[in-house]
């Protein structure tokens, strides 16, 4: 429920704010306009509705600008609401304030953006250029509404008349440009998309500065998420799309938009174009706040694409990708392809410092059939010195074969862990040690022989320098240039005498000298996004005119640019010695083994076995069904076949020892699949079918449902008549290890955070130092902070404004660039023990951390090495508190309890108001049931059994699986929550329940589960098997879809915590604040109920929430409830807090030291340490005996909140 607030407005107090800053212009015209009141709603997200009186008919442009100042103040969108003086004539007006009245009418809005309103006379007649428009608008319910809207709007009584315009646009002068035929598709069913040629003048897109009709083109890219969004029609609830993109020339772009119809052929076509030219209607957006195209033809057309008209092609031996540390904008993608358009029969790839790149490289570029040449630009040193002096020179080394391969790995691990300082630095000694199977190039203008030559050294030392290497660069003299701006060198004729001198010393000493490139964008106009990436790291002698054309260089502009050499001299560098060095290195170099190498631990296999069968027996008795035979047998013939034995045996230790020290451990992804996990110990899901069991006689029944077996009704058995156990979580093996059971298996666990380093070390001392290392990965730029830490500084720097669109494709282009290196959270990768970590990684330190990671980003290992994921989480260490402290058995909370489901619904069950809270269900403080958006998906649904809660902790976890998916099924009564796909498991059980094969519906799910969607011969094979439309068109729209297994162990540890949260309310409340102390403020333990809920308020009325204020709005929440409970707060005690752990003292909540503002963490545990030696007898002795120690703010805090109990300044005693 939302509150509105109306508030008067001081007319001549809002006009003196305006004039402050608004042009004179609009200043004049402000004596016509009454600022009258505000409504404003306390739901950040609906705009704010400013209603003005209009003495006369103000321009639209002032309006904009006082709104724009409107919204800059309050931070919230806004809307005006007219009202005018009876001698305005509106009809002058009309066309200027229409983009107004659209945006009020949000439901409609896109359709009344693409007519043309007039008033004649006392009707409003809206001309549709657009059939389906037209079509749209004549509905006898919509039509009514507008005219309704428009005239409370205008303050106006008009009639209205729906037109379908008659005129064309007038004939444009014809140009010769011919669109290229892209293929032969008939775009017949498409009522946008044509083959007719739009003809006309082509307008530069940085020349649209007003409203008006236009043909543009250029490159289309998007939002994957906004492309195409799902609409409604109110009277049918047939379906329509709105189709917005972005178009760019590159220099400048423009959002584009159109709607269509169910079926267009728009719709499956327009994420394969790549390349337009649009007519369109450019009209004023309110909500983009800038001009934006509505389309109203469109031709697909070819692409501008590099081509490489020499008969003899060069090869590129120099090149920076993404992934060559914030300095390079190149896609690998893109420059393979280009190399291919190219007839290029090879390209290398050569990153500073790193070699992230290689794994999906190679894997793009065999796809492709081009090969590809493995390097790096590295950082040379002659000694270890740690000094800004000690100036590393560079040098490009390239892999010849397998065994120079492993050298790189070992050259780079060292240079990361031994010798890095700024960069990773290469000793020369250790590339003379590791040289074998490695070709080494002189690199640019930082290259040590280019500086000798530039520096003028002698004959001798050139010679030294030249014998190093096994071949030498020259570059163009663009890449170069910036040495003539700063004055190094004399003249561009300077740069060419060094090129001159280098390749006389390649003759002298028979030597190759390659021309390169030294790439780090494709084409030329990329530069500006290098340049965006230059200035947001702070280099402000980077300009626009004197940046370098580091983009890719065809054969033929190569050979051009070292004419001055010679002809013959030329082709040599540029061509033959090129594919000399190119010949010279071996084909099919792979950087990461295929085959699975799994490690090995005497005995695994059999104790595997040994348990399975002994835990079988113990809990389903001597006659073990032949369900649970067959599944048994199926699963250790794959995890023993497959060498995944000593994975299954590592895992159920790990957990043994946690469970052994007092931790539980949950399960995570799809482990929980596995029935020989759950016997051994290493998950407590059971993934049988739902059944009951006799835990006396072993009386066993399988019940044919879909719901769990926690759900099924309360039985007695009919052999013993003792009450029934009721199990097993339905999911198939499948979805763990595949149908061939030969998937490397994830197992992934859940330890207590506090616990999760103490594991590690017994992994690591199971299988020793050198073969266990922290699963890395390499960070990219997301285009948000792209925008943010990026474009911001470049739009400074160039001192210009850039429109919304423009800024999208500057991020894009920068987007994927590699910004730093991480580990895994938890994830360990195992070296099988005859093998070293360099035979299928570098390592290196990860960043202001003593730990080392693989260089290669575990996703690119994971189909090599074994990983496992032991991960610190909140909900073990929770669990282990709270049962120590209530005397509890962790697995004997029950799952059935209808108090706690009721929680999941219902928060009266635990004695609270719904209408103190912004959502009815009691989840707050409940693990992944407690975010925002898993409470609107509880409320909508109604839970009433455990099914439901799988189902819910499934949705929530995926993507584009509830909004504009599952929500609508239900929504629409098309589908049950039961029905809907919420997890990947439901997509292979439903479809083999239709009769699909199993291969097919393992397929299905799996490409759904990914966000790849469904092919045609798919979509037709589930229809054949009358799969409904409804399901189809789901699996489509879903990204990503959690395993049942994952969503299941969640829902069972949360559900005990919830259980806690029923029955043990002071320990709940003290557990969760504990975990989100963070959020926690000291001010917040005297706050009473209402001042809470005031400060909630004052919080979600916000505009926008700073991290801190978002932390703390989710503890506010919960402290709300809690006041509600009656639970109440001890202040900080010197003696009884604990450091960090809210605890429960004398039925009320004792608040830790930490809380203390300024005393921290390590303050905190250093006075508990002392306090526990003995009291301390002053402030001064307080203050001697704790390292690190409180500062003079903390204790005088701490003095004025009586928290030093009394203690006096010092030991000394005054005599008198």
């Amino acid at each position: 429920m939302t509150k509105t607030f109306i508030l008067d407005l001081d007319n001549k107090e809002i006009k003196n704010l305006l004039k402050q800053n608004l042009k004179d212009n609009a200043i004049n015209e402000l004596e016509f306009i009454d600022f009258l009141f505000m409504e404003i709603d306390d739901k950040n997200d609906i705009p704010v509705n400013i209603h003005i009186f209009l003495k006369k008919a103000v321009d639209k442009n002032i309006l904009i600008s006082i709104k724009q100042n409107f919204q800059e103040k309050i931070g919230r969108k806004i809307k005006y609401c007219f009202k005018y003086d009876s001698s305005v004539d509106l009809s002058d007006k009309l066309m200027e304030y229409w983009c107004f009245f659209c945006e009020e009418m949000q439901e409609m809005k896109v359709w009344l953006e693409n007519t043309t309103p007039r008033l004649i006379d006392n009707k409003l007649l809206i001309e549709c250029e657009n059939g389906f428009v037209f079509n749209k608008l004549k509905e006898q319910i919509i039509a009514a509404k507008i005219q309704h809207r428009f005239n409370l709007f205008f303050n106006v009584d008009k009639k209205i008349e729906i037109l379908e315009s008659k005129n064309k646009q007038e004939p444009l002068k014809i140009i010769n440009k011919k669109i290229e035929e892209v293929n032969n598709t008939d775009y017949s069913e498409s009522k946008v998309l044509t083959n007719d040629t739009i003809k006309g003048n082509i307008t530069n897109i940085e020349e649209i500065v007003k409203e008006g009709k236009y043909i543009i083109e250029g490159r289309i890219f998007y939002d994957n998420k906004s492309l195409i969004r799902e609409l409604k029609r109110e009277k049918d609830k047939s379906i329509f799309y709105l189709v917005s993109f972005y178009i760019t020339n590159e220099k400048d772009t423009i959002k584009a938009m159109t709607f269509l119809d169910e079926g267009d052929g728009l719709l499956k076509k327009i994420e394969n174009i790549k390349y337009a030219r649009l007519q369109v209607d450019v009209k004023y957006n309110e909500k983009e706040e800038e001009l934006v195209a509505h389309i109203k033809k469109m031709n697909e057309i070819a692409a501008p694409r590099i081509i490489d008209n020499a008969l003899y092609k060069r090869v590129e031996l120099h090149a920076h990708t993404k992934l060559s540390a914030m300095d390079s904008v190149l896609s690998m993608e893109d420059y393979i392809d280009t190399a291919i358009d190219c007839g290029h029969k090879a390209v290398a790839i050569t990153d500073h410092g790193v070699i992230h790149s290689f794994p999906q490289a190679f894997k793009y570029a065999k796809k492709k059939k081009l090969k590809l040449i493995f390097g790096m630009e590295g950082y040379l040193i002659d000694k270890e010195e740690k000094s800004k002096e000690n100036i590393p020179f560079h040098i490009i080394i390239l892999v010849k074969n397998n065994a120079g391969l492993k050298n790189l790995y070992k050259i780079v691990s060292d240079s990361h862990i031994k010798y890095f300082y700024k960069k990773p630095r290469i000793l020369r000694k250790e590339i003379e040690k590791y040289r074998e199977g490695l070709l080494l190039g002189t690199a640019c203008n930082q290259g040590e022989l280019f500086k000798a030559v530039l520096d003028g050294k002698s004959e001798e030392e050139l010679e030294k320098i030249v014998k190093f290497y096994d071949y030498l660069e020259i570059q163009p003299k663009c890449n170069n240039y910036f040495l003539v701006n700063n004055k190094t060198v004399s003249s561009e004729i300077r740069l060419q005498e060094i090129n001159k001198k280098i390749y006389e010393l390649g003759k002298k000493f028979n030597k190759p000298v390659v021309a390169t490139g030294d790439i780090h964008f494709l084409k030329p106009e990329d530069k500006i996004f290098r340049e965006v990436l230059l200035f947001g790291q702070g280099y402000d002698d980077f300009d626009e005119t004197g940046s370098a054309d580091l983009s890719f260089k065809t054969t033929d502009w190569m050979l051009a640019e070292f004419s001055y050499l010679g002809e013959q001299e030329s082709k040599e560098v540029v061509v033959e010695n090129t594919n000399m060095i190119c010949d010279m290195i071996e084909d099919n170099i792979q950087p990461v083994p295929e085959k699975p190498y799994p490690p090995q631990i005497k005995g695994a296999e059999e104790e595997i076995i040994k348990v399975t069968n002994e835990n079988v027996k113990k809990i389903y008795g001597e006659n073990i069904p032949e369900l649970i035979q067959k599944r048994i047998k199926k699963e250790l013939d794959s995890i023993i076949n497959n060498n995944y034995a000593t994975l299954f045996y590592l895992a159920k230790k790990m957990v043994e020892q946690s469970m052994k020290d007092g931790y539980i451990v949950g399960s995570r992804g799809s482990v929980g699949s596995s029935l020989v996990a759950f016997l051994c110990g290493i998950t407590e899901v059971n993934p049988l079918p739902a059944h009951y069991l006799c835990s006396k006689c072993k009386y066993i029944e399988f019940v044919n449902t879909d719901m769990v077996g926690i759900d099924l009704p309360e039985k007695k058995c009919p052999q013993c008549s003792s009450q029934l156990n009721r199990d097993g979580y339905n999911i198939p093996f499948e979805t763990f290890m595949g149908f061939k059971g030969d998937k490397i298996p994830d197992i992934d666990l859940n330890f207590s955070g506090e616990y999760q380093e103490r594991i590690h070390k017994f992994i690591i001392d199971l299988f020793g130092q050198e073969k266990v290392f922290r699963a890395g990965t390499v960070i990219t730029m997301q285009e948000k902070a792209i925008k943010k830490d990026f474009v911001n500084k470049y739009i400074e720097k160039i001192g210009r404004k850039l429109k919304k669109a423009e800024i999208e494709r500057l991020a894009k282009g920068c987007a994927g660039t590699k910004r730093s290196t991480g580990q895994h959270a938890g994830g360990l990768m195992l070296v099988p023990e005859d093998k070293e970590i360099y035979d299928f990684t570098p390592i290196q330190y990860a960043p202001k951390e003593d730990i080392i990671i693989t260089h290669f980003e575990c996703e690119m290992l994971h189909d090599t090495l074994v990983k496992l994921d032991a991960l610190g989480h909140d909900l073990p260490t929770s669990l282990k508190r709270l049962c120590s402290e209530l005397k509890i058995n962790v697995e004997q909370i029950p799952l059935n309890d209808k108090k706690t489901m009721k929680l999941f619904s219902d928060m009266k069950i635990i004695g609270l108001n719904p209408d103190n809270y912004f959502n009815k269900v009691g989840v707050l403080g409940i693990p992944e049931y407690g975010t925002k958006l898993t409470r609107e998906i509880l409320e909508f649904t109604n839970p009433k059994t455990f099914s439901e809660l799988i189902y819910i902790s499934g949705i929530s976890h995926g993507e584009d699986v509830w909004r504009n998916n599952a929500y609508d099924l239900i929504k629409d009564k098309k589908a049950t929550l039961r029905q809907v796909i919420s997890v990947r498991d439901d997509i292979m059980n439903f479809l083999i329940s239709k009769g699909l094969s199993p291969d097919k519906a393992f397929t299905i799910m799996e490409k759904v589960r990914k966000g790849k969607g469904i092919s045609k011969e798919e979509e037709d094979i589930m229809k054949k098997h009358r799969i409904p439309d409804w399901y189809i068109n789901s699996c489509k729209k879903i990204k990503y879809l959690f395993p049942k297994a994952h969503a299941t162990a969640y829902a069972i540890m949360s559900f005990r915590i919830a259980y806690i949260k029923v029955y043990y309310p002071l320990y709940f409340y003290a557990d969760y604040f504990t975990r989100e102390r963070e959020g926690f403020e000291y001010e917040f333990i005297n706050m009473n109920f209402n001042n809470i809920k005031k400060l909630l308020e004052t919080l979600r009325f916000k505009h926008s929430l700073e991290k801190k204020e978002e932390i703390q709005f989710k503890v506010l929440e919960v402290l709300l409830e809690a006041k509600e409970r009656g639970i109440e707060f001890l202040n900080v005690n010197l003696y009884e807090s604990e450091a960090e752990v809210f605890k429960v003292k004398d039925n009320k909540i004792l608040v830790p030291l930490s809380l203390v503002p300024g005393l921290g963490e390590k303050v905190a545990e250093s006075i508990v340490r002392e306090r526990n030696n003995g009291k301390f007898t002053s402030i001064e002795d307080l203050l001697k005996r704790t390292k690190p120690k409180p500062n003079k703010n903390v204790i005088n805090f701490m003095k004025e909140n009586k928290i030093l109990d009394k203690l006096p300044e010092t030991d000394q005693t005054i005599l008198f």
